[in-house]
């Protein structure tokens, strides 16, 4: 049986992996809790096995499409953006499977939608490290968001951000770790208006299985803006020379020592 049409314009798009399992509650919580309820949620199940009998006390009140994937980062995501192109949804709005979001989060960014290409929120960090109104320090609510703000550092991710589905046309992702930060950089490089929502409508999990983090590693985050900088050379050509100069004055950029962002040194 294939593919069915979607009557909503609208998708909650979220990719399950099995460190995420024991989150599922909080996730499924907050969206049952939406003041805005015309939305399919897509799971992309990457190697959870069945999760029929767990998802079916939540398909009482949400309507949720289930999908199988593998693979990469990259590739899980990338089946799942075909399945929003087959449903036929305008609206995707993502976030991950360890967080969780206020009430108004569908709502307030469906209205942005309206006038913008993409709509990042501002996140509170809850678990390990609690922080409220993170990025909102930085950037004022309301601003349109250039890709040069995300040229060295990330505030574009899985779980803050939602999309017209129009964008998300002809782009393959990179096989990299932040492969959001790849998706939002392509998607600014070419044309895409982005606006700031300086309100705090996703909770951001933070606990030892993160996969980007604030602080940590610098090698890691070294090796992760190498391969992100390849793969935006082989992908983007405009952006080779940008990214040239930005490579010989990494040493004279500012340390940011407090509220650094995704992959900021």
């Amino acid at each position: 049986m294939g593919t069915q049409m979607s009557n909503r314009e609208t998708v909650f798009f979220t990719v399950c992996y099995p460190k995420a399992l024991p989150y599922m509650d909080g996730f499924f919580e907050s969206l049952m809790n939406q003041t805005d309820q015309d939305f399919d949620i897509l799971v992309v199940n990457d190697s959870c096995g069945s999760l029929e009998a767990q998802l079916e006390r939540y398909r009482k009140t949400l309507r949720i499409h289930e999908l199988q994937a593998t693979g990469s980062l990259a590739n899980v995501r990338q089946v799942g953006f075909e399945e929003i192109f087959a449903r036929g949804y305008k609206q995707v709005v993502f976030g991950d499977f360890d967080d969780c979001f206020m009430p108004d989060r569908v709502a307030k960014v469906r209205m942005l939608l309206r006038d913008f290409d993409i709509i990042v929120n501002d996140v509170s960090l809850f678990g390990d490290r609690e922080d409220e109104i993170y990025f909102s320090r930085r950037i004022k609510d309301r601003s349109q968001i250039c890709l040069e703000e995300i040229f060295t550092k990330n505030f574009m991710g899985f779980s803050n951000t939602a999309v017209r589905a129009e964008c998300l046309k002809d782009i393959i992702l990179a096989d990299t770790i932040a492969v959001d930060w790849y998706l939002f950089s392509r998607l600014l490089a070419r044309g895409a208006r982005a606006v700031f929502c300086a309100e705090p409508l996703t909770n951001y999990r933070q606990h030892a299985d993160n996969m980007a983090t604030f602080v940590g590693d610098k090698s890691k985050r070294a090796e992760v803006k190498l391969v992100h900088y390849q793969s935006l050379k082989r992908d983007c050509p405009e952006l080779i020379s940008a990214i040239d100069r930005l490579g010989k004055r990494t040493d004279e950029l500012e340390v940011v020592v407090t509220n650094p962002f995704w992959w900021e040194d």
